[in-house]
């Protein structure tokens, strides 16, 4: 070190190569189209309110597929216990779920 200044090397900069960009094809599910087609400003909600909460056992079908078949392995073994079958479980979930959103809806509306 006689008075000479070294100086320290800098490391070589990564050569960063980015892929080309791909097209992508979009593909959406006629539930999602039919989702993007209600975010409007001028509805009120995203989803159908009124037609759900009329909707009920006796006027619903299971879709446009009747051989369909319903999730019975959300139940135990498969049955749909103190029901006769899935279907009038499933509803008796709905309408549990929906006294349960009403009930904490109440509650959460007294706190305000």
């Amino acid at each position: 070190m006689n008075g000479t200044i070294q100086t320290i090397p800098k490391p070589p900069t990564a050569a960063i190569v980015t892929c080309p960009p791909r097209t992508q094809r979009l593909v959406h599910s006629e539930a999602y189209l039919r989702y993007i087609e209600n975010l409007k400003p001028d509805n009120q909600f995203i989803s159908d309110w009124p037609k759900q909460l009329k909707a009920s056992m006796n006027n619903t079908t299971n879709g446009n597929n009747p051989s369909r078949t319903l999730p019975s392995n959300w139940f135990l073994n498969g049955s749909p216990g103190l029901y006769n079958n899935v279907h009038e479980a499933l509803w008796s979930m709905r309408d549990n779920m929906w006294s349960d959103v009403i009930r904490i809806r109440n509650v959460l509306s007294d706190e305000w």
